[in-house]
Parts: C-alpha cells; sequence; structure tokens
C-alpha cells in the first residue's frame, strides 16, 4: 500500500518501492520532499556522467546559461561551492563540492558567510 500512494503523490519519485514485510504491531512512516525551481534562462539539457552512469542533466552550455551561476567560494576543481540563481529571490540552491559531510556545518558557514558579504 505504501509503494502504491507514494508512486501516485510522487510520481517521479527518486527512491524504489520498499520491499519491507511489517508485522502487524509496526509502522512505517515516510516524507518526501519535492521543490521546483525557475533558474533564471533555463539550462541547456544533456546528458551527464553521474557515478559512472549516464543520467539526464543539465549544464551551462551558451553565456545565458552561465548568467544562472555564481561562484561563492573556489579552492580547486575538487573544492568549491556555486550558487544557482533563482526566478524567486525568496529562494537560494547551493551546490557544494569537496567537504567532509560527516560535518556540514562547515558548508553552512561558508554560505553565510557569502550571504552576509552580499
Amino acid at each position: 500500500m505504501i509503494n502504491q500512494e507514494s508512486r501516485d503523490k510522487f510520481p517521479e519519485k527518486s527512491f524504489p518501492d520498499l520491499s519491507i514485510k511489517l508485522r502487524p504491531e509496526e509502522i512505517i512512516s515516510y516524507a518526501y520532499f519535492l521543490k521546483e525551481v525557475d533558474y533564471l534562462t533555463e539550462f541547456g539539457e544533456t546528458n551527464v556522467k553521474f557515478k559512472d552512469k549516464d543520467v539526464k542533466g543539465f549544464k551551462a552550455q551558451s553565456a545565458e546559461d552561465k548568467e544562472n551561476v555564481e561562484i561563492v567560494k573556489y579552492w580547486d576543481d575538487d573544492k568549491f561551492i556555486i550558487s544557482l540563481r533563482l526566478k524567486d529571490d525568496e529562494d537560494e540552491l547551493f551546490l557544494a563540492k569537496g567537504f567532509d559531510m560527516t560535518s556540514p556545518k562547515d558548508i553552512v558557514d561558508e554560505i553565510n558567510d557569502y550571504n552576509r558579504e552580499k
């Protein structure tokens, strides 16, 4: 039943169906966060490599696409933070690479410092 409900509510969900046998006294609770955003200009669609697999994606191909991307902080190709500009000024979207994910506070601090300097 939970698999059918999640397919109905989230037809393009990114997680597989659950295959768990529950006893009568057990329950499952789930939540799914979906946020759709509009970029200043639409990115060009392309296939990209992700973990050695081709997946549908997008990249800044034209000068207009590149207006969506702002470099927040750049150390090298393996450590950086970028911001993707959105139509709605109330939303912010940051992408970071190269940080220790056992302590994401470092990334949050860098982004907060960037926002204070704006």
